[in-house]
């Protein structure tokens, strides 16, 4: 779009896309009654007071499972690590590939193939793949992927590692999730997900800022190797803890 169109068409279609994406929760069935009433906020002593309880209580399920916060924190580590690289990448395809609009668009392409095709495959093959599996493999050759993009040379060094690196995410992602919606009773599902989620947002945003400022005194080059060199040590992490025989119960569960 960009080469046919105008840096800001592309930027527009994005932002309709998003807009028809949040419009279409509004064609969501309702909830059921039974459901309603469960989900019916309490009062007990104010909503501070109730957040309070719920963070004590997703603070002490965390403590007592340790492997879902030791894998959450080397996901997450990966996720915003590999997010903060990902908002210097027109700077890398531009700087150290030496590529213009089209080549940039290309990569991007190649980056969605690669995780529509790692959701070809594991609907192929779901029954046949289990968590652990997906959880170990994913992480493992995940990082690879984007080491091999950070270290590319060309256009078709960077597609390798980028089209690797979106099929075994996926595999990390459906393997994480799989085992996280295990791991957590429903009832307190949404209590952790409030204490989580807004720490590794803020996180992220900060490493945004600070990518900024690395690529701007060290070079570009500098800030993928050194970002994806993390995100590999996430991925080594994740991988030991999924092939741990003491951890193996926690993974019985096949997609």
């Amino acid at each position: 779009m960009m080469q046919l169109g105008s840096t800001a068409f592309a930027l527009w279609i994005d932002a309709l896309s998003f807009l028809i994406s949040s419009v279409s929760f509004f064609l969501l069935p309702p909830l059921s009654d039974e459901h309603a009433e469960n989900d019916e906020p309490q009062d007990h002593g104010g909503a501070w007071n109730r957040l309070r309880s719920d963070w004590i209580e997703a603070k002490q399920f965390l403590t007592e499972n340790w492997l879902f916060t030791s894998l959450f924190i080397a996901t997450a580590a990966s996720q915003v690590f590999g997010q903060a690289a990902d908002s210097q990448e027109v700077i890398f395809a531009e700087k150290a590939l030496h590529l213009g609009r089209f080549g940039y668009g290309m990569m991007c392409v190649a980056a969605g193939l690669g995780f529509l095709l790692g959701s070809l495959v594991l609907s192929v093959f779901a029954k046949r793949l289990s968590t652990k599996f997906l959880l170990a493999c994913g992480s493992i050759l995940g990082g690879i992927g984007y080491f091999i993009y950070a270290l590319a040379q060309g256009f078709w060094q960077a597609v390798i590692g980028l089209v690797m690196m979106g099929v075994f995410v996926t595999a990390e992602n459906v393997g994480f999730t799989t085992y996280m919606q295990h791991a957590i009773p429903v009832e307190k599902m949404g209590r952790i997900h409030n204490l989580l989620d807004p720490p590794q947002q803020g996180l992220t945003l900060i490493l945004m800022i600070v990518a900024s400022a690395v690529t701007e005194k060290y070079g570009v080059r500098t800030l993928m190797i050194s970002m994806t060199c993390i995100t590999m040590i996430a991925g080594v992490s994740n991988t030991i803890l999924a092939l741990i025989p003491r951890n193996q119960n926690a993974f019985e569960t096949s997609m």
